[in-house]
């Protein structure tokens, strides 16, 4: 069976059989992480890797999870909206009164 050797922070060295290790693969880079459980220290242990590193693995027949759009899409929009701003508040004000059946729904409770 085949073993691959990968490092921990704090153990060293570590081999490991191909179940035990677990790829994900950001599908716009090709580049990616695996993530194993270390014996010694008992942590789980995340490691990101290029693309040539991705392809190594999946011929020796590791599945590949790909990254969720959602992680992606989540850090991108944190990058370009930036910080709450006065204009961001005002707005939402002015929304909130708009659909004043939100507001009036709130506080009538039975």
């Amino acid at each position: 069976m085949t073993r691959i050797t990968c490092t921990c922070p704090t153990c060293g060295t570590v081999a490991l059989e191909p179940h035990e290790l677990m790829v994900v693969v950001d599908s716009r880079t090709g580049s990616g992480w695996y993530l194993f459980d270390c014996y010694g220290c008992a942590q789980q242990v995340v490691v990101a890797v290029p693309e040539t590193v991705v392809e190594a693995l999946d011929h020796l027949r590791i599945p590949l999870s790909p990254l969720p759009a959602e992680v992606v899409e989540r850090a991108t929009t944190r990058r370009q909206a930036g910080p709450v701003g006065f204009d961001d508040l005002l707005d939402l004000m002015l929304w909130l009164q708009a659909h004043d059946e939100l507001a009036t729904a709130r506080t009538s409770r039975p």
